[in-house]
């Protein structure tokens, strides 16, 4: 009998495994929902506000705002000094950071990987009139995408808050001592 049992037994490969998963937690959530959104629901419960990351559109209307925005900085001559003598694939990392950054400061759940943002721009030299100008350009490429006025203000709020770690400070001019 023992012997007929194991000729009987069918192998289960991982990917059967993963497929009973599968059906087993759509099952469970059909709704999408993880196991402790599911526990959150009740009647008294209270709908989760969206982060401005969902109300912008999440990841992919993001990447599209940085590509649109970074498109328009290279073609502005102002910003000339700053897209010069980089390898394409430096650029390519500057991108993602870029994307990281808004994505994760907007309550996605990407992880931003680059530097904070005062050492990342010192020595860069970017003055109030290359700050407002960007910031101009990155208005435009909200708009461009059609971002709601609302998650537009909520944006440009985040990004002003970065204003005093990128935008450098002009020296003050010492005064020549008194000569008697």
């Amino acid at each position: 009998m023992d012997r007929k049992l194991k000729r009987n037994r069918r192998r289960v490969s991982p990917r059967m495994v993963l497929c009973a998963l599968a059906i087993l937690a759509a099952g469970l959530y059909p709704s999408g929902l993880s196991a402790q959104d599911k526990g959150d629901q009740g009647k008294d419960a209270a709908p989760k506000t969206p982060t401005l990351y969902q109300r912008l559109g999440g990841y992919d209307a993001i990447s599209a705002v940085v590509e649109d925005f970074l498109e328009r900085l290279s073609k502005d001559t102002a910003f000339d000094r700053f897209g010069t003598g980089r390898a394409s694939d430096s650029s390519r990392k500057t991108k993602q950071r870029i994307k990281e950054f808004i994505c994760a400061q907007t309550g996605g759940p990407c992880a931003y990987t680059g530097r904070e943002m005062a050492p990342a721009h010192q020595g860069l030299k970017i003055t109030v009139k290359e700050w407002e100008a960007s910031t101009k350009l990155l208005q435009a490429s909200l708009e461009q995408f059609k971002v709601p006025e609302k998650e537009q203000k909520e944006f440009m709020a985040l990004v002003e808050e970065l204003r005093d770690d990128i935008v450098e400070k002009p020296k003050k001019e010492e005064t020549p001592a008194k000569q008697n």
